[in-house]
């Protein structure tokens, strides 16, 4: 799944289309990286874990039934998957990266496996660009869907609120309830721009065993998709990803040096001006090309390392080896590297939400002593002391936003759930926190539900040895019909 909060672009103007296909193919590669190095460190551990690019753009997570969280950019983008959303264990990843068009930034987030379905909806968190307009993100026909495969162009279509989900905006947050993995983008209208983004790819090309060819190409992303096609006929060697070189006005000069030779020196093949306002169509490019040669054969130690400037600003540079036959040398496009961390589980399990939601999703009026009139005890006024606006609540008690498979109740308990990960709250003050709310709500079931989630009982079979003893420290003993002792998990029971 793909998501995007970003403008609508005009049919003429490729630069946002670019860019989002830009990410999602960089996606695609930080999961194939990803998968790779799993397949060189696989051992038989099959613990819930979470594995995060230390660049904090791809985290990936083994999630089963109990549910988990994703989250990147310390929190900013989450994605919950409540306990019971899926049916066995299995990989689910999450990518984000900016996109700049023209004074707005916006994040398109990737998630999958595209097209993964759930139980019961998903949660995606995730801020809204400052730019746009609050009232037009209440326009369902803003929303687009995009299901295809991982680094395949991004293709939209609306979104459909009986099949696909539903969303709603908060405190700056896109809330996006999903009933399934797909790719996600809301268009608010930006006008075109004078500027241009391009895109540079290199190829690195042995003529013989003293001399290479060195060729780095200048295009709108969909224009070097044909440059990697002729190239990859050859043996030529691809210098890391096709790397955007950002917002320039048409002007701008754009040069290349090959600088820092080991081994090899460099020779320009043709001197001509490149500006960024040569770059106009999907089929043409224009490119920089370099011979290097070497006095002696090529060996492991030749190198060379180039730069890239646009107009007074220097864009990029990287370091590249002249071996032929090894890929992604490029320092700043070498593999991504992993760092590996439990998967941060979710605060109530299923059960103990299902058991709120029967309690709560049904609408029971109290009169408490001491009050002059009764009032509500069901999921709404415990929205009402989460301090949630009524357009929150309207929104989750709309049967087109709470479809039968979920309930307001769930729906409620999975922002709350969110807003505890952004406050940074241990789970123990966080069930604190709403035990407190449900003693306001005077609703005494759900308050007997939660202390049994804050203080567990656990249950074992009984011995059948009649001299067996258990110490016991303060916790009654509970004899069940079936011969068993449970007890409390802060105290042991007595079983004979």
């Amino acid at each position: 799944m793909s998501v995007s909060s970003t403008s609508q672009v005009p049919s003429n103007n490729d630069d946002v289309e670019c860019q989002e296909n830009v990410i999602s193919d960089k996606c695609n590669k930080y999961y194939i990286a990803w998968k790779r190095q799993r397949k060189r460190r696989l051992s038989s551990n099959n613990q819930s874990f979470t594995e995060n690019s230390r660049d904090e753009k791809f985290t990936i997570g083994l999630i089963g039934e109990e549910g988990g969280y994703l989250e990147l950019r310390n929190g900013d983008i989450q994605l919950y998957i409540p306990p019971g959303a899926k049916s066995d264990k299995g990989y689910v990843f999450m990518y984000a990266d900016s996109v700049q068009y023209k004074l707005i930034k916006y994040d398109v987030i990737i998630c999958g496996p595209s097209g993964q379905q759930f139980n019961n909806p998903v949660l995606l968190r995730f801020p809204k660009p400052k730019s746009q307009d609050d009232n037009n993100l209440l326009e369902s026909n803003l929303v687009k869907l995009s299901v295809q495969e991982l680094g395949k162009p991004l293709k939209w279509r609306s979104l459909d609120t009986t099949t696909d989900g539903s969303f709603f905006l908060k405190d700056g947050d896109i809330l996006l309830h999903l009933n399934h993995f797909t790719g996600i983008k809301v268009d608010v209208g930006v006008q075109t721009s004078s500027t241009h983004i391009f895109f540079l790819t290199a190829f690195l090309e042995q003529q013989d065993q003293h001399c290479f060819l060195f060729r780095v190409f200048f295009s709108i992303y969909s224009a070097l998709e044909f440059v990697n096609n002729d190239e990859s006929k050859s043996n030529s060697r691809k210098i890391g990803n096709s790397i955007k070189m950002g917002s320039f006005l048409p002007e701008d000069k754009v040069t290349v040096k090959v600088i820092d030779c080991e081994g090899c020196q460099a020779k320009l093949v043709m001197k001509y001006m490149i500006r960024v306002g040569d770059i106009v169509s999907e089929s043409n490019y224009i490119s920089r090309q370099f011979v290097m040669e070497s006095s002696s054969n090529v060996v492991e130690s030749s190198s060379f390392k180039f730069q890239v400037g646009v107009g007074s600003e220097m864009v990029h540079i990287g370091r590249v080896r002249m071996v032929v036959g090894k890929k992604n040398e490029e320092s700043e496009d070498g593999e991504p590297q992993f760092t590996s961390s439990p998967v941060n589980p979710p605060i109530l399990t299923a059960e103990t939400r299902r058991e709120l939601s029967i309690e709560l999703d049904n609408l029971v009026i109290v009169h408490r002593r001491g009050e002059p009139h009764p009032r509500p005890c069901d999921w709404r006024q415990l929205a009402v002391l989460m301090k949630e606006p009524p357009s929150y609540i309207y929104y989750l008690g709309s049967p087109k936003n709470c479809l039968a498979h979920s309930s307001p109740t769930i729906m409620l308990l999975n922002k709350w759930e969110t807003d505890c990960r952004k406050r940074q709250l241990a789970r123990k003050a966080a069930l604190k926190a709403l035990e407190t709310l449900l003693n306001d709500l005077g609703n005494h079931a759900c308050i007997k539900i939660l202390e049994r989630a804050i203080n567990p009982i656990r249950v074992f079979p009984r011995f059948q040895h009649r001299n067996f003893l258990a110490v016991h420290h303060g916790s009654r003993e509970l004899q069940l019909p079936d011969g068993r002792v449970r007890y409390r998990n802060n105290g042991c029971s007595v079983s004979i």
